[in-house]
C-alpha cells in the first residue's frame, strides 16, 4: 500500500473546492485573473487539491508552473518566485527570454539571477518588474502559478503575491496557493494581507465526514473492516485524510485485525501517527536507506539522487536501492518527469503579445512588437540537483518532519554543516549553502562567513532585505576582527531598517560604539537616528543627531546639513519643546548660504516645510530650490525631507508640483523601495485631493496604504489615512472613511506629540458629514491646538478654523464662528495661495450672509476659477449659486450651479454633485446641468492615457509608461471615448492632438458674478 498512487484515488468531499478552482481557471483564461488560496490543517489534502487544479489548468491550455514553500528556504529571497520561473526560463532560447524581460520587466532579471540583468535597487522595483515579467508571460498564452505550502514561503515571494493581487484584472493568469492557518513561525502578517484581500478567494478545507473516512479506510485495509473499527480510526484521526492513511498503514505493519474487538487499540495509536509509521519503516531499512532519507530531509525535502547520495556518503548503486526501498515504504517519491518544462509561450505568442520597448524620453511613438530587452545566454542555475527525472521528495511535509526530527539536535547540525560544505564545493549559489548555515551554531569557519556574506549580497541585489538580514545576523555569530564586524553591523543595521527597525537599532548602536573615527560615527548616527525615530524613540534620536553634528569634519558641509535636516524635520513633529525654543536656530539656518548638495537640498526642503506650515510664503522659493531640479529624487528618494518640499509646493498651488511628484513616482517604480513609494504616493494623493481629483487621490492613497502594509511601515498611517478619509467623505462613503479612521489607529485622546492634527481634522470632517456638529467642533478645535503646539497655523495645510466655524454656526454660536473664519481668511491671504484663500472667503461669506456675504462668495469663485483646485472651485460656485437663488437672482444662480454640477461630476464629488443638482432644480432649471466634452471633463489619468494613445502607443506601452496595468489603460480609454463621444482611436486622436501636453488639464478662467 502506497500513497504514491494517490492521484488515482477519488478526491472525497472536495467537490465545491474543485468547482471553485475550475471556475477560477475559466475566468483567468478569459482574461480576468484569479487568486485562490486553499486553507486547511496539515493532511487535509491541500496539495492533492492543487494537483487536481494543475491538471484542470493544463487541460485548458495554461502554461503551468509550480513551486512549494520549504522550511529550509524561508530566508531564501524570492525563493518561491524563483522556483516558479527558473525551470521555464531555462528552456527558452535567447530571443524568447529577451522578449519576456523587455521594458519594465528588465530588472526582474536581477531578481532571478539571469545573465545580463541590471541590479534591482529596491524591493519595490523588484516587485514591479516581476509583475511585468508575469504580464509579458501570460499575454500570448494563459499562465497558472501554483504555490504550495505558502506558510513556509519566503517573505519576498509573499510580498510579490500581495503586490500581484490587486493587479490581476486583465491578465490571463491563475494563481493558486495553499497554506496552513496558525502554522508557527509563519509570516502571518503577509499571509493575512493576502487572504483578506477582496481579490483572493479562500477555500477552506474541513475534515472528512465519518462515511467518507470509512470509505478511505476500507480502500486501504484488507478485507472488510468492522464499522466500530472504522469509527474508532475516524475518531482517532479526527477525519484527517492523511492521518487516516497513516493509521491504516500502522495497523497493517503491526498486524492488527480490523475487528470490533480491536477498536479500543486504535486510541493508543493516534498520537504522532505519521512519526510512528515512519519510524517503523525506517527501523526495518538498511542503513543506506536511513542515510538517504536523512540526506533528502536535510536538503529540504527535495533533492537529486546524486546530491543526496554524496551527502549520505553512499555510492550511487546503494542510493538507487535505498530510494527504491523508501518508495515502497511510502516515504519518498520521485518528482514526475512528464516531459519538457512548462514554457512561457511560443515565439508566435510573444510576437502577438505586443510587448513594448521602453518609450523614448521625447514621447515619440514606440509602436511595434517585441522590444529589445537584454539578451540572456545559457540556462539558469537550477534548484539543487538538476533534471526532473533524478529528483526526489517526501510524500508529505509531515513525513519529512518525522524523518528530520528523528535526527536529533546534534545530528541535524552535523548534516547541515556537511550539506553547506558540499554545496559550496559544488559551486552552488551562496544562498543554498547559507540556508544550511542558518541552522547550525557558529563554528569559526572562515568559509561559512564568506558564504553568508555572499548570500546577503545576492539577497540585497534582488531587493530581498529580509533575507539579507537573516544571513548577516548569522554571519555576526562567527568570529571576526573589529573592522570586519563593524562592516557587518553597519550593513545589518541598514538593511534591518527596511525589515525590523528594532533589530536595526541594536546593530547600529553596537556599530556606533565600535567606531572611533568622527566622520564614520556621524554617518552611522545618521542612520541610527532615523531608525530610533521609526521606533518612537524621538528624544533619543534628536539627542544623538545633535551630538553627531559635532563629529562631522569642517569640510563636509553635505553631511552636516543632512544631519541638521533630519534632526529639524524630526523635531518639527515630535519635539517636546515648544516652537519658540527652535526659533533662534531656525533663523540661523535660514541665513545659511545655499549648498548645492543632497544635504543642502534636504535642509532647504525641511525649512520650507516648517515655514510653509507656519504660514510664511518665503518657504515656497526655498522648496523650489530644494526639490525643483530632481537631485533629491535621484539621491535621497526615500528620505522624509522630500515630503516637505512637495507639500509646500502643493499647498502653494504651484502648477509644476504634480509633475515633480510624477517623476518621483516613476523613479520609485524603477529603483525604489516600498518605503519610498509609500511617501511618494501619499503626497501625490494629497495633491490630487487638494486639486479635487478624487479618483486619482483615492488610487494613490490606497496604493500608499497597500505599500505600507506589505512592507510593515507604520509611519505612513497618520499621513495617508487622513487624506483618504477626506477623499472618501467627499464621495459620500462615510462608512469606509470610518473604517480608515480605525485603521490609522490613533488612541483617544490623540497623543500631544506627533502629526495627529491631520487625523483630528479628518475626524472633524467625518463628524460634520454625519451631522454631529458638537463632535465636529471639538475635533476641529483639537486639531488647531495640536497644529499650534508644533508652531504651525497655515490653513492651506489644516483648515481647522473654517471646519470649526461651520460646526459652531450650526450650534448657534455664530459670533465665534465668524471670528474663526475671519482669522482663517487673514492667514490665508498672507500665504497667498488661491485654494486656501478661496476656501476661507467661501466659508466667511456663508457665515456673513447678505450682500457682503454674496460679494465674498463671488470673490472666492473668481479667485478659484484659474486655480487647479477644482473641487474647492465647484463648492464655491455651488454656494454662490445657492446665495443668488435665495436673493432672487435665479438666472444667475442657474449659471453658477450648472458649472458647479459639471465640475463636481468631473471631480467625482458625489455629495457636492447631489447638492448642486438639488439647488439647480430649486432655481428652476429644466435640465440637470450642461453636458460638456473636452479636456476639462477628463481626469488627469484619462488625459495622460488619451495623449499617449493619440501618439500611437499601445495599451501595454502606455501602462508601462504610467506604471499602471494594461486593464487600467483599457478602462481609461473607454471612459475617454465616452466623454469625448468618439468610438475609436483615430477619432479620439483628431481631438486630442490639439490639446496642450501635460498630465493635468486645468480649466480656463471664467467670469463670475
Amino acid at each position: 500500500m502506497s500513497t504514491n498512487a494517490a492521484p488515482d484515488r477519488p478526491l472525497l468531499e472536495r467537490h465545491d473546492q474543485l468547482e471553485a478552482l475550475a471556475a477560477a481557471a475559466t475566468a483567468a483564461g478569459a482574461g480576468s485573473g484569479r487568486f485562490v488560496l486553499v486553507a486547511g490543517a496539515a493532511g487535509l489534502g491541500k496539495t492533492r487539491l492543487l494537483a487536481e487544479a494543475r491538471r484542470v489548468a493544463a487541460r485548458a491550455g495554461f502554461a503551468v508552473l509550480s513551486a512549494r514553500g520549504a522550511e529550509l528556504e524561508r530566508e531564501f529571497g524570492f525563493g518561491v518566485v524563483r522556483q516558479l520561473a527558473e525551470p521555464a526560463l531555462s528552456a527558452l532560447d535567447p530571443r524568447r527570454r529577451a522578449a519576456l524581460f523587455a521594458g519594465a520587466a528588465a530588472p526582474a532579471a536581477a531578481v532571478l539571477d539571469t545573465v545580463g540583468g541590471a541590479p534591482a535597487a529596491g524591493d519595490f522595483a523588484s516587485l514591479h518588474s516581476l509583475y511585468w515579467l508575469v504580464a509579458n508571460a501570460c499575454k500570448g498564452r494563459p499562465l497558472a502559478l501554483f504555490c504550495d505550502d505558502l506558510h513556509w514561503a519566503d517573505e519576498a515571494s509573499l510580498r510579490f503575491l500581495a503586490y500581484l493581487l490587486p493587479r490581476l484584472d486583465g491578465l490571463r493568469l491563475l494563481v493558486a496557493g495553499s497554506a496552513r492557518p496558525g502554522e508557527p513561525d509563519a509570516p502571518r502578517k503577509l499571509l493575512d494581507l493576502i487572504s483578506a484581500d477582496d481579490a483572493c478567494r479562500v477555500l477552506p478545507l474541513t475534515p472528512l465526514s465519518p462515511p467518507a473516512g470509512a470509505e478511505v479506510l476500507q480502500a486501504l485495509l484488507p478485507g472488510t473492516a468492522h464499522p466500530a473499527f472504522l469509527a474508532a480510526c475516524h475518531a482517532a484521526a479526527g477525519g484527517n485524510p492523511l492521518l487516516l492513511r497513516e493509521l491504516a498503514e500502522t495497523v497493517q505493519l503491526r498486524g492488527i485485525a480490523a475487528t470490533a474487538g480491536n477498536a479500543e487499540r486504535i486510541a493508543g495509536l493516534r498520537t504522532d501517527a505519521v512519526g510512528r509509521r515512519v519510524r517503523l519503516w525506517l527501523d526495518g531499512l538498511p542503513d543506506a536507506g536511513v542515510r538517504v532519507a536523512r540526506a533528502v530531509a536535510t536538503l529540504g525535502g527535495e533533492a537529486t539522487l546524486a546530491t543526496a547520495a554524496e551527502l549520505a556518503g553512499v555510492g550511487l548503486p546503494a542510493a538507487l536501492a535505498a530510494v527504491a526501498d523508501l518508495e515502497r515504504a511510502d516515504i519518498l517519491r520521485p518528482l514526475p518527469a512528464d516531459g519538457t518544462p512548462a514554457r512561457f509561450g511560443d515565439v508566435t505568442d510573444l510576437e502577438r503579445a505586443d510587448i513594448p520597448r521602453p518609450l523614448p524620453a521625447d514621447g515619440a511613438s514606440a509602436r511595434g512588437g517585441a522590444g529589445a530587452g537584454p539578451e540572456q545566454g545559457g540556462a539558469l542555475p537550477p534548484l539543487p540537483g538538476g533534471g526532473a527525472s533524478g529528483r526526489y521528495e517526501f510524500v508529505h511535509p509531515l513525513v519529512r518532519t518525522a524523518v528530520y526530527e528523528g535526527m536529533g539536535l546534534a545530528g541535524k547540525a552535523d548534516w547541515h554543516r556537511r550539506a553547506a560544505r558540499l554545496l559550496a564545493a559544488g559551486g552552488a549559489p551562496a544562498e543554498r549553502g547559507a540556508a544550511h548555515l542558518l541552522r547550525i551554531p557558529a563554528d569559526g569557519d572562515p568559509e561559512s562567513a564568506r558564504t553568508l556574506r555572499r548570500a546577503a549580497d545576492g539577497a540585497l541585489g534582488r531587493g530581498a532585505p529580509d533575507a539579507a538580514v537573516a544571513y548577516l545576523e548569522r554571519c555576526l555569530a562567527e568570529p571576526a576582527g573589529r573592522e570586519a564586524r563593524l562592516e557587518l553591523l553597519t550593513r545589518a543595521g541598514t538593511a534591518s531598517t527596511l525589515v525590523d527597525v528594532g533589530a536595526g537599532v541594536a546593530y547600529l548602536r553596537e556599530a556606533l560604539d565600535l567606531t572611533a573615527e568622527p566622520r564614520p560615527r556621524a554617518v552611522i548616527a545618521y542612520t541610527l537616528g532615523r531608525a530610533l525615530s521609526y521606533t518612537g524613540r524621538n528624544d533619543e534620536a534628536l539627542a544623538l543627531l545633535a551630538r553627531a553634528e559635532g563629529w562631522v569634519p569642517a569640510h563636509d558641509e553635505e553631511l552636516r546639513r543632512r544631519l541638521i535636516a533630519t534632526r529639524v524635520n524630526m523635531a518639527m513633529y515630535f519635539t517636546r519643546h515648544g516652537a519658540p525654543a527652535r526659533a533662534a536656530e531656525l533663523a540661523a539656518l535660514r541665513d545659511l548660504p545655499p549648498h548645492e548638495s543632497a544635504g543642502g537640498r534636504m535642509l532647504d526642503c525641511v525649512l520650507a516645510m516648517h515655514d510653509g506650515m507656519a504660514g510664511d510664503p518665503g518657504g515656497v522659493p526655498r522648496a523650489e530650490r530644494g526639490i525643483g531640479d530632481g537631485l533629491l529624487v535621484r539621491e535621497a528618494l526615500g528620505d522624509a525631507a522630500l515630503h516637505g518640499g512637495w507639500a509646500t509646493l502643493l499647498a502653494a498651488d504651484r502648477p509644476g508640483a504634480m509633475g515633480l511628484l510624477d517623476a518621483a513616482v516613476a523613479a520609485a517604480h524603477r529603483t525604489g523601495s516600498q518605503f519610498a513609494l509609500t511617501g511618494v504616493l501619499t503626497f501625490r494623493g494629497m495633491g490630487w485631493y487638494w486639486r479635487g481629483q478624487l479618483a486619482e487621490a483615492e488610487a494613490d492613497l490606497r496604493g500608499a496604504i497597500r505599500a505600507a502594509e506589505v512592507a510593515g511601515i507604520g509611519a505612513g498611517r497618520p499621513f495617508a489615512g487622513p487624506y483618504l478619509m477626506l477623499t472618501l467623505i467627499e464621495q459620500g462613503r462615510l462608512d469606509e472613511a470610518a473604517a480608515t479612521m480605525r485603521w490609522i489607529g490613533v488612541p483617544d485622546p490623540a497623543p500631544p506629540i506627533g502629526p495627529w492634527y491631520l487625523y483630528l481634522d479628518a475626524r472633524a470632517a467625518l463628524h460634520h458629514a454625519r451631522e454631529r456638529h458638537a463632535d465636529a467642533a471639538a475635533s476641529a478645535l483639537a486639531a488647531g491646538e495640536s497644529f499650534a503646539r508644533h508652531g504651525f497655523d497655515n490653513p492651506a495645510f489644516v483648515p481647522w478654523r473654517t471646519r470649526a466655524a461651520l460646526a459652531l454656526h450650526l450650534l448657534d454660536r455664530s459670533a465665534e464662528a465668524r471670528e474663526l473664519a475671519a482669522e482663517s481668511l487673514r492667514r490665508a491671504r498672507r500665504w497667498g495661495a488661491p485654494r486656501a484663500t478661496g476656501h476661507a472667503l467661501r466659508v466667511l461669506g456663508l457665515l456673513t450672509g447678505g450682500p457682503e456675504g454674496l460679494d465674498r462668495l463671488a470673490e472666492a469663485a473668481a479667485i478659484l476659477a484659474p486655480s487647479p483646485a477644482r473641487l474647492e472651485h465647484a463648492t464655491a460656485l455651488r454656494d454662490l449659486g445657492s446665495a443668488l437663488r435665495r436673493a432672487g437672482r435665479r438666472a444667475d444662480a442657474r449659471t453658477h450651479l450648472a458649472e458647479a454640477l459639471e465640475l463636481a461630476q468631473v471631480c467625482g464629488a458625489t455629495v457636492l454633485a447631489r447638492s448642486a443638482r438639488a439647488e439647480l432644480r430649486a432655481a428652476g432649471a429644466r435640465a440637470a446641468g450642461r453636458d460638456r466634452s473636452g479636456p476639462r471633463v477628463l481626469t488627469p489619468s484619462e488625459y495622460k492615457v488619451a495623449g499617449l494613445a493619440a501618439l500611437g502607443h499601445s495599451n501595454r506601452a502606455i501602462a508601462q509608461r504610467l506604471f499602471v496595468t494594461p486593464k487600467t489603460v483599457e478602462v481609461h480609454l473607454s471612459s475617454v471615448y465616452r466623454k469625448l463621444r468618439v468610438t475609436d482611436r483615430r477619432a479620439m486622436a483628431e481631438i486630442v492632438n490639439g490639446w496642450p501636453e501635460g498630465g493635468e488639464p486645468v480649466p480656463a478662467p471664467r467670469p463670475i458674478g
